[in-house]
Order: structure tokens, then C-alpha cells, then sequence
């Protein structure tokens, strides 16, 4: 007797399923220490050296300033208090903060 061709795809269709419900999770357990290790060191270095402008009075070292779209806490490395609209560069990140100094404007001629 011949089987039915639907026969042959539900068979060919289960064995596919069978792998893939094997190996997804075993990817994804390979796949997610190397993928957090990576996020985690890299996460706001490629910040280092940009410029921004104070969007917030920075007090006491803590305040925001803009970068792109979005705001960032940041800790000013000297002890200046930073006012609206100074201009600021990202001199190095700590975990989610990011350490900005005071960029002294030209003097005017």
C-alpha cells in the first residue's frame, strides 16, 4: 500500500521540529554568557570622547546631559559645578554613568 504524500511532509516536518527543539535551547545556553560578557565590557565605551551640552544643572556631580536621542546620568570629574548649556566631553563610563569634564570655551578675540 502507498502511503499518501501528505504523509511523507508531516514526517519530514516532525523531524525538523524534533532537531530544532533540541538544538535552540542548547545554542542559546552556549550563546548567552559569550553574548552578556561582550554587552557588559563594552557597554558605553564607544561613548569616550564625544561631546555633549549640559541639558540639566550638574550638582553635587550628578546631573544629565544629552548625547543623540538620549540622556545619560553624568558625574563631572573636577569639582565644578556644571551650569545649562556648558559643553562637556565623556572622559570615561562607569557602569551606566558616564564621566564628563568641563570643556573651557575659547576666549573671545
Amino acid at each position: 500500500m502507498r502511503r499518501p504524500n501528505w504523509f511523507l511532509r508531516l514526517v519530514v516536518i516532525g523531524y525538523q521540529l524534533g532537531i530544532f527543539l533540541v538544538l535552540a535551547p542548547i545554542f542559546a545556553l552556549l550563546t548567552r554568557d559569550w553574548l552578556s560578557k561582550r554587552s557588559r565590557q563594552d557597554a558605553g565605551q564607544y561613548m569616550v570622547g564625544a561631546r555633549a551640552t549640559v541639558s540639566a544643572v550638574l550638582e553635587s556631580g550628578w546631573g544629565h546631559i544629552r548625547i543623540g536621542d538620549a540622556w545619560h546620568l553624568a558625574a563631572p570629574a573636577g569639582e565644578r559645578d556644571l551650569s545649562v548649556g556648558d559643553d562637556v566631553a565623556v572622559v570615561g563610563v562607569n557602569g551606566a554613568i558616564l564621566i564628563v569634564q568641563y570643556i573651557v570655551p575659547p576666549a573671545a578675540e
